[in-house]
């Protein structure tokens, strides 16, 4: 009786908001995540490190890959469990598309309006690629 919902988003926005990614080497203070300017590019430098290449272009290539791949796989598997299985567009379904999904479920929500957290800027991570 599981019910799954897969998140989407434009692929290219996704792949900039992971490199713009700060918080996992960031500590938490009194509920604010504190980052070090020299960290700034750590979450990069570790997939860097773990793929074994110093160009940004293989990491988002190997990135790209894996997302079309995941997206794929969860498609496949639920084929056949439609009224089990929901893809919401984060950048672009209304929150009425995911609460029509759970309203079964005796879920119910206090907002209109899904949280943003983490928000980037799309200009600044792209600036990042072009450096």
């Amino acid at each position: 009786n599981s019910k799954f919902i897969l998140n989407t988003r434009n692929v290219d926005n996704w792949i900039l908001s992971r490199i713009n990614f700060k918080s996992y080497f960031s500590t938490l203070e009194n509920n604010t995540i504190i980052q070090n300017e020299e960290d700034k590019y750590e979450y990069i430098l570790y997939y860097m490190n773990k793929y074994d290449t110093y160009k940004i272009d293989d990491i988002v290539s190997i990135w790209r890959n894996d997302y079309h791949r995941h997206i794929h796989n969860v498609r496949n598997y639920f084929a056949n469990r439609e009224n089990d299985f929901l893809e919401f567009d984060i950048e672009k379904d209304s929150l009425s598309k995911l609460q029509n999904f759970v309203i079964d479920s005796g879920l119910t929500f206090s907002t209109n309006k899904l949280p943003h957290l983490n928000s980037y800027s799309q200009r600044n991570a792209k600036d990042k690629l072009d450096k």
